[in-house]
């Protein structure tokens, strides 16, 4: 969170993490998989994926620009009358902007955009669900090997059966460097995140929407 992955090609998830990247980077990935769905141990669905993923980074100076952009289609043989929703096509795109200052601390502007198609039972047609975001953080060194930062992002989603919802998210990451580049070097990661559950209540012929939430710490 508050730190880039050591692969280049990863995507930051807070925008202020991508000013301590160096260099420029691009990266991408394709994917095939198959899989199926049982519903009371009968097999209700057949899954046939395929996705890409792309990647961007450079730096001019003291300011850095990354993005990353993922793709995935799905093909869905139903074999049952009430199979539960299924997800056809998604797509998502991350942009981010940061900032570096006296090597101490890195400050990120970033904006998130998902287009969700989705069938959701047996009686509706596809629908489509869009999210979009704007988040802001701020990463600090103010040990050689130590990294603290956070962030706060605003989530829009629009469908076009529910009214619309948002929310708000918080980020907060520290993360511990040993080692040296000439050697071996690993990095120690702790991370929290903060996404109050929020639900706006249905108008019209404009079905409720629920964001469920999240809370919890990974490393």
């Amino acid at each position: 969170v508050v730190t880039p992955s050591y692969d280049p090609t990863e995507p930051v998830e807070m925008p202020a993490a991508a000013g301590w990247k160096t260099g420029t980077s691009f990266g991408f990935s394709y994917q095939e998989s198959t899989g199926t769905r049982s519903v009371e141990d009968t097999e209700a669905i057949k899954f046939e994926t395929s996705g890409t993923s792309g990647t961007a980074n450079f730096s001019l100076g003291n300011i850095s620009v990354d993005g990353s952009y993922e793709s995935s289609k799905t093909s869905a043989t139903v074999q049952v009358t009430d199979p539960g929703w299924v997800t056809l096509d998604e797509r998502r795109s991350k942009a981010n902007i940061a900032l570096l200052g006296n090597e101490f601390v890195s400050i990120g502007l970033g904006m998130r955009w998902q287009k969700t198609t989705v069938w959701e039972d047996a009686t509706n047609d596809s629908v489509e669900k869009n999210e979009s975001s704007i988040i802001g953080s701020i990463s600090v060194k103010p040990f050689e090997n130590l990294y603290l930062g956070g962030g706060f992002e605003r989530v829009t989603e629009t469908s076009p059966d529910k009214v619309d919802n948002v929310w708000n998210t918080i980020l907060a990451g520290l993360a511990v460097e040993l080692g040296s580049k000439e050697s071996t070097l690993f990095r120690v990661e702790l991370a929290y995140i903060s996404s109050p559950r929020e639900e706006a209540n249905a108008s019209g012929e404009l079905d409720e929407a629920t964001h469920y939430g999240e809370e919890g710490t990974f490393a």
